[in-house]
């Protein structure tokens, strides 16, 4: 099932062995989204609060799972990538309301 940005473009994240654990992060992706449609400003905001509801990171400019299993693998794509998407969408829609997303 594709993941895709307002825009229409897919997600893609990075995964990175670590020993027994894997880190998987969108690279800054969303922020880049949020940035091509002029939101860059609101993103932070609702970056902190998609990777919080994911259960999972934020550092200022990617989403990440910091340490996943192998049997965590699926889930924590998934939360990245979605927590990368809702971080975007919502930043366009604050800039679209002219709103801070704080």
């Amino acid at each position: 099932m594709p993941v895709l940005y307002p825009n229409g473009n897919a997600v893609s994240v990075e995964i990175t062995p670590n020993g027994d654990n894997l880190f998987i992060s969108d690279m800054g992706i969303g922020h880049l989204e949020a940035e091509y449609a002029g939101a860059s400003a609101y993103y932070g905001a609702q970056a902190r609060r998609a990777a919080e509801s994911f259960g999972i990171s934020y550092d200022g400019y990617s989403v990440f799972a910091a340490k996943a299993s192998f049997g965590q693998l699926e889930a924590a794509v998934l939360a990245v990538a979605n927590a990368s998407v809702q971080a975007a969408a919502l930043a366009i829609d604050a800039r679209s309301r002219n709103t801070v997303g704080t």
